[in-house]
């Protein structure tokens, strides 16, 4: 059993965004690529300010439920229409960092604990063949057949 951290009793102090980069600095201790680090903090980044844009005030703590996460995800599935592999990524990060705040002791409990990726294949960013490249194929195989065999 995982042993419980007890709440921060100066959350107030701290706000999304400091905390933000406290969790970058955490991701970089942990050895994540300076790629994840960038991704996940854009993300994050991203969220805060759609929340404030919704709401019209900042994100605080203690308004980041999951309603909002899922508002967002929303948001970004229905609204922005961006790919599934940039919706998951962006919830992945917030799933992430939901559980940092958790685990530091900023939040008694993890919002994105029950947040659902999206399902469905990512589209293929290849191209497919052109009916005239398909019709030169299948006639370049019809001509070199092994003569040997019938």
């Amino acid at each position: 059993m995982q042993p419980i951290t007890p709440l921060r009793t100066d959350y107030l102090e701290w706000t999304p965004t400091s905390l933000l980069e406290h969790w970058r600095v955490y991701l970089h201790e942990q050895d994540r690529s300076p790629g994840t680090v960038k991704k996940y903090t854009q993300a994050v980044s991203h969220f805060l300010a759609w929340y404030e844009h919704e709401e019209r005030v900042p994100l605080q703590l203690a308004t980041l439920t999951p309603i909002a996460l899922i508002g967002y995800r929303n948001e970004l599935q229905h609204v922005q229409q961006k790919s599934i592999n940039t919706i998951n990524l962006r919830l992945s990060a917030l799933r992430a960092w939901c559980a940092w705040l958790v685990d530091q002791g900023y939040l008694p409990l993890d919002p994105a604990a029950r947040v659902k990726l999206i399902g469905g294949e990512a589209g293929s960013k290849r191209e497919g063949l052109e009916g005239s490249q398909i019709n030169a194929l299948l006639r370049q195989a019809q001509t070199s057949r092994d003569p040997t065999r019938n």
